[in-house]
């Protein structure tokens, strides 16, 4: 993950706020620290009130920070007040999402005082906000409040997701299979809406490398490709792992983050193999790769792979459990082997799809527990714009066929309705499947890149 740049100071009005006042807001800017980390914090020393003397301190802050490229700004409504103050830090820090904390209300006593006001600030902040178009999200709670420990750790997840995609480079080896036609993709609406730079790697770059690999080289990585079982695989090693190495060093040369593989015809006709596990193998390497040309699925990988701290895959959705209310899904070998249900059961075997079984694939059943399925998609009515498929699950077990698959039984929704979301909103055929993907922190992330949301929950 990039690095970000976080502020975070605090308004009210010189009337609405006291000693706790400080305190709290002390105790606010350590939590903000210990939850950014490892990302720098840039905090003011004390928050502002709405006296001449506070409303020249806040404008020399914003002075200073506008030459500070912040990636997040953290604002708390210590009590009401000092209206201007998310208006002119949001209007000089354009594209930089805030974040307004407000605290609750000490115990109301019965003919006592209004002692802070602090939702209501946050509420005309807001909608100073929304109405000048600057991104922003809203906590509630004390810094002793667990939610809000959380729900920090959430937006900053989130701030790096955003900066590591605007800092990140996909290849498209080979551009798509034929007639995949939802594997197509708008390279420089995608560059607008999320910053990704694109490389397009003609086949005859990798076939280039791959001629300089020696059979010492390939034989060296030939055991921790194939460390398992392997079945009348023999004479497909030599070319797998070459094919493998070559990607490798293309993948530094271009500093890609994921890329997208014309996985057929070409491989097969060219080096009698199927690309299948070597895919699957620079997933385990932490380097998502999309089958069949599917840019917008590579791009779905990376960015589930970046909110989960974890491998990711592409899917097919094959069919339903009606009775269960699950659905399974499948490829024919891909998968990081990180995502076997159990290592002693993989099997590295020739292709169980192609004609003539060119290649090999890497069999397993995919791992149970929690897990999701995602898709970014192109929206087909406003052009330049997204749209984000999510439903999580539970993986159960299930039947085992040839290839990767599993049954997945949706949580909280119901299967028709998930079927319909996707064929009714045309959805690609290609999923980014996981585990430990939290649907808040993705919500976020549609939020803040002005995506339509379609969460099957």
């Amino acid at each position: 993950m990039k690095a970000l740049k976080i502020g975070f100071t605090g308004f009210t009005s010189r009337l609405l706020f006291d000693e706790s006042s400080k305190k709290m807001f002390g105790e606010s800017k350590k939590l903000v620290i210990e939850s950014a980390k490892p990302h720098k914090v840039e905090a003011s020393e004390d928050f502002f009130d709405d006296s001449p003397g506070g409303v020249k301190r806040f404008n020399d802050l914003v002075e200073k920070w506008e030459d500070t490229r912040f990636d997040l700004i953290i604002i708390q409504s210590v009590g009401f007040g000092l209206g201007i103050g998310p208006i002119d830090i949001g209007m000089t820090q354009l594209n930089t999402p805030i974040v307004l904390w407000a605290v609750p209300e000490p115990e109301l006593k019965e003919g006592g005082l209004l002692e802070k006001n602090s939702w209501c600030g946050v509420n005309m902040h807001s909608s100073h906000l929304y109405k000048l178009g600057i991104k922003y999200e809203y906590i509630y709670g004390t810094p002793g409040d667990k939610i809000i420990k959380s729900r920090l750790k959430d937006i900053v997840t989130t701030s790096a997701v955003i900066k590591t995609l605007r800092h990140s480079t996909i290849g498209s080896f080979g551009g798509r299979v034929p007639g995949y036609y939802d594997s197509n993709f708008d390279e420089l609406s995608l560059r607008k809406a999320m910053g990704i730079k694109f490389e397009f790697i003609d086949l005859s770059e990798v076939l280039a490398e791959f001629d300089n690999i020696s059979e010492k080289e390939a034989k060296e990585a030939a055991d921790k490709i194939y460390f398992a079982k392997k079945i009348n695989i023999d004479k497909y090693i030599s070319n797998s792992v070459k094919l493998f190495i070559a990607i490798k060093k293309i993948v530094k040369r271009y500093d890609l983050s994921a890329l997208s593989l014309k996985c057929w015809p070409d491989l097969q006709n060219l080096l009698d193999i199927s690309a299948c596990s070597v895919m699957g193998a620079l997933g385990d390497e932490n380097i998502p790769v999309s089958c069949e040309g599917d840019m917008l699925g590579a791009v779905s990988m990376l960015i589930f792979s970046l909110f989960s701290s974890d491998v990711s895959s592409l899917m097919d959705i094959s069919d339903f459990n009606f009775k269960n209310n699950s659905l399974y899904i499948y490829h024919c070998g891909s998968c990081p082997t990180k995502m076997a249900e159990t290592r002693t059961k993989i099997e590295h075997r020739p292709h169980s799809l192609l004609d003539n079984n060119p290649g090999i694939v890497s069999e397993f059943y995919l791992k149970q527990g929690k897990c999701g399925l995602i898709r970014l998609s192109e929206d087909n009515v406003y052009k330049g714009k997204y749209r984000m498929f999510f439903a999580e699950g539970e993986g159960i077990k299930g039947p085992h066929i040839r290839g990767n698959n599993l049954e997945i039984k949706l949580l909280n929704s119901d299967i028709n309705k998930f079927i319909e979301t996707i064929i009714k909103n045309g959805f690609e055929h290609h999923y980014a499947f996981g585990y430990n993907i939290n649907k808040e922190t993705l919500s976020l992330f549609c939020d803040w890149l002005n995506m339509d949301t379609f969460f099957i929950n």
